[in-house]
């Protein structure tokens, strides 16, 4: 539905402080700090490695105003995600489940889940998110859509 509110937008990569002690990294966006605890060193490696690649690389539209502070789109339609979404952007999820809610509760955020966007070989849109059950896994964002797995989540 391109006029879902759910979607509500993206960090721009080359906004991100990050932080890496171990198998724990620490991704700062203005007064938001989201950690991630990666199962080895080496995967925790790899996510950093991925990250700032995608922070040198990543190009700024022209089209797009950006000022000092300016991290996130407050409401985007899902086709204009389509458009604009570059690898390495990172998606901010808030999930419905009374476990979400809590979790969000504990930790004090708006936020309970996190994916980073990605292209495959062929330049179709898929994100990276861990899971307790899956681990890392890698999601198509065309089934994503298709199979309307966004209605797990009151925004993303």
């Amino acid at each position: 539905n391109k006029d879902d509110s759910r979607f509500q937008g993206a960090i721009k990569c080359n906004m991100i402080q990050l932080m890496r002690n171990g198998t724990i990294i620490v991704l700062k966006v203005d007064n938001f700090e989201f950690s991630y605890k990666a199962v080895t060193d080496e995967e925790a490696q790899n996510w950093e490695n991925a990250i700032n690649e995608n922070k040198r690389t990543e190009k700024i539209s022209k089209n797009m105003k950006v000022e000092k502070g300016f991290w996130k789109f407050l409401s985007m339609p899902e086709e204009s995600f389509r458009k604009r979404a570059q690898p390495g952007d990172i998606l901010l999820f808030t999930g419905s489940s009374i476990l979400n809610k809590f979790q969000r509760l504990v930790t004090r955020s708006r936020f309970d889940h996190i994916a980073i966007v990605i292209k495959n070989e062929n330049g179709i849109l898929e994100f990276m998110d861990a899971s307790a059950n899956d681990g890392v896994s890698k999601t198509n964002w065309n089934v994503f859509v298709k199979e309307q797995s966004y209605k797990y989540f009151e925004k993303i």
